[in-house]
């Protein structure tokens, strides 16, 4: 009897160690994808700030090409 039941704690035991496993397997899973996502969204948001600089730049570039051509025509006229 008791060796029935040493043996039937052991399996139980054994059952609770590969859930326990399974879901540190699935914790760590989940922290990959996070920092994996978090890694992402930096990148993007560097991304976005680069077109954001770039964009301003070509503004610049556009509204002194306008003065200029603006110039021009009363020079012009």
């Amino acid at each position: 009897m008791l060796l029935k039941l040493s043996f039937e704690l052991n399996i139980l035991l054994l059952e609770l160690t590969d859930h326990v496993f399974l879901e540190l397997d699935f914790f760590n899973h989940l922290h990959e994808r996070g920092v994996g996502l978090a890694r992402f969204l930096a990148e993007l948001i560097a991304l976005l700030l680069d077109l954001r600089g770039i964009l301003h730049h070509l503004l610049q570039v556009l509204l002194v090409g306008c003065e200029l051509f603006l110039d021009l025509l009363l020079l012009v006229l």
